[in-house]
């Protein structure tokens, strides 16, 4: 080979990225309701996509960031309706109601699932609320950036492409596909005229039990050592996010869960080897 030859890195990046990251195997069981929050009515879908993509669209451009045209938005708009419309033919016939009617996203065989960024969102509002973020610097980042969440099967091993991302519910080993049955309920809104009350409906699980893996960037370089989410933290995270639940109409109390499994699956070595400073791990 000369010094002109190419060299392919590839196999490298999947090998770089185990060798720097913790995997932890969480389980978490219901102890409450989980809700599905996601509306059947596609009409509801397609105002709130459709608003969401302009949103986003509008803040990558303040930032001069690539985003999806027009028609690209139109495809990704088709794409999510399709992904989380979750409603029968018979549901369809009554308008009035599944317009008020929310669900959980469902794969094509109907069988409910929640998202992984469901839950990473969840697990970053705990780290926020009780304060590692202001507490350790750069741990933010961490959590932005080095911080990820998987479906895995029962031994821990993450799952790719669109199956990493849709955890399933499982309820003595075997998968939930169906709903246990709808809660309708009355809420208070406050809307532009001023407060009104609401009749919703949600679908709902009940001591489900959702697995997924925590992948957490350990082998940081020494400058970033304070960023580093170690066991601990980890621990206090999950420790903490059971009260604050997952799914829709948190704040009333659904969608508390207990952490029934808790299992670090690698070893990383804390700190990157740097020339000249000892090898990795060195405290």
């Amino acid at each position: 080979m000369t010094t002109n030859d190419p060299i392919d890195l590839t196999s490298r990046v999947h090998q770089t990225y185990e060798a720097q990251h913790n995997r932890y195997m969480v389980e978490l069981t219901f102890e409450a309701k989980c809700l599905g929050g996601q509306p059947k009515s596609s009409d509801v879908l397609q105002k709130w996509a459709r608003g969401k993509l302009e949103k986003e669209a509008k803040q990558a451009g303040k930032k001069n960031l690539p985003f999806p045209n027009e028609e690209q938005r139109e495809e990704i708009l088709d794409a999510q309706v399709a992904r989380m419309t979750s409603a029968t033919p018979s549901e369809l016939t009554d308008d009035k109601v599944l317009e008020r009617w929310c669900g959980f996203f469902t794969d094509l065989s109907g069988w409910p699932w929640i998202g992984t960024y469901q839950i990473k969102a969840a697990l970053k509002e705990t780290a926020l609320s009780i304060g590692i973020t202001k507490s350790r610097s750069g741990s933010k980042q961490s959590m932005q950036a080095l911080f990820d969440v998987r479906a895995c099967n029962q031994d821990g091993v993450p799952l790719y492409g669109p199956e990493g991302d849709m955890i399933y519910f499982e309820r003595d080993g075997e998968i939930v596909s169906k709903p246990d049955n709808w809660l309708e309920r009355t809420i208070h809104v406050q809307t532009p005229q001023g407060p009104r009350d609401s009749v919703v409906r949600n679908d709902y699980l009940e001591g489900a039990t959702v697995r997924f893996v925590i992948m957490v960037g350990a082998q940081l370089y020494e400058s970033r050592r304070s960023a580093r989410l170690d066991d601990s933290l980890i621990t206090e995270i999950m420790a903490h996010a059971g009260p604050n639940g997952l799914g829709a109409s948190r704040s009333q109390g659904f969608g508390k869960f207990q952490v029934t499994k808790l299992v670090k699956l690698t070893d990383v070595a804390p700190i990157r080897p740097v020339k000249g400073k000892g090898k990795a791990g060195d405290e």
